[in-house]
């Protein structure tokens, strides 16, 4: 009598990750793209749906916009400022940011292909900082009233000074618990080395983090490879 061929499931994936990563705030989006990498761990419930977390170092060194660097928003400023007064705004900020992602995702694959396809994943990331520091130049406005004798009137006569302004924090000194949503799609590619899935993805800001408290998301193209030897197999 022919027994019955066992059937080798594969319950628990790991895989390595890299990306590429665009930050924004608010209207302002990062001059430069920074780099993530790390290990990835999912539990598969069903040929479906699976539920993975990790472990991923990012590092971002980039400029944003800091606010009222547009002329005519300068303008209306310079315009509202009375004798005496001061008026300080903020130039391109520098920011340098290396940061642990620990994402909590969900999976969901529709195809019947278990070694190909689309599929879809949602979830929230928690960071832990390593390094945290922003540099900017500040521009402070004066308008100083002068007396004019031949008109008996004052006069504007601005001053400009501006001065470097540096922000550092030490390691794991903040945690952020859940504070972005993880969007992404991706299409899984099978090889006899293993597994390649090229995931565009989104993160969406749920709350302030850093030491600025910024609404800070990020978006990108992560690839994931799941080489078959790392692969946990378990025999139904």
């Amino acid at each position: 009598v022919e027994e019955p061929s066992v059937v080798k499931k594969h319950y628990f994936d790991l895989g390595m990750v890299l990306s590429s990563m665009i930050a924004y705030n608010g209207g302002s989006i990062s001059d430069r793209p920074g780099i993530a990498g790390g290990v990835l761990s999912q539990y598969n419930i069903s040929d479906k749906i699976g539920v993975g977390s990790g472990i991923i170092v990012s590092h971002h060194q980039y400029q944003m916009a800091g606010l009222f660097l547009y002329k005519s928003d300068l303008d209306e400023e310079m315009d509202n400022l009375t004798y005496g007064n001061s008026y300080v705004t903020e130039s391109n900020e520098d920011f340098s940011i290396t940061a642990i992602d620990i994402p909590l995702n969900f999976t969901f694959k529709p195809g019947t292909r278990k070694d190909k396809g689309i599929f879809f994943t949602m979830g929230v990331s928690s960071f832990v900082y390593l390094d945290e520091r922003y540099s900017s130049q500040m521009t402070e406005f004066t308008n100083n009233p002068v007396y004019n004798n031949e008109t008996g009137d004052y006069t504007s006569v601005y001053t400009v000074e501006s001065y470097p302004v540096e922000e550092n924090h030490k390691a794991l000194s903040r945690f952020d618990f859940a504070k972005q949503l993880n969007l992404s799609f991706g299409y899984l590619i099978n090889f006899d080395a293993g597994s390649l899935a090229i995931e565009p993805y989104i993160k969406l800001p749920l709350a302030p983090m850093t030491h600025k408290d910024l609404l800070m998301g990020y978006g990108g193209i992560g690839l994931v490879f799941k080489p078959h030897f790392l692969k946990n197999k378990k025999k139904d």
